[in-house]
């Protein structure tokens, strides 16, 4: 099979984290080779289930960030919330 690149998806994204996470901040600062457009990582207090403790902080992102017009942006920048 032949390895080829593959094209990266042109959309938007902001990325999320818990800071306890498994998961490196460099790991998902990868991303950023298949998603043209990736704004901000925020970094949230817990482990990989951070969502559980941070349901209101989440929406929170998604919201401001789809209603931002930032979006449009594609430097990355991170954001850690406590």
């Amino acid at each position: 099979m032949k390895n080829r690149r593959q094209k990266k998806l042109n959309n938007k994204a902001v990325l999320l984290l818990g800071s306890e996470d498994s998961v490196t901040k460099e790991s998902i600062e990868s991303w950023n080779q298949y998603i043209e457009h990736i704004n901000e990582l925020h970094i949230l207090k817990g482990d990989h289930f951070y969502l559980k403790q941070n349901q209101d902080i989440v929406l929170k992102i998604i919201q401001d960030y789809l209603l931002s017009s930032h979006c449009e942006n594609s430097d990355l920048s991170t954001v850690v919330s406590s």
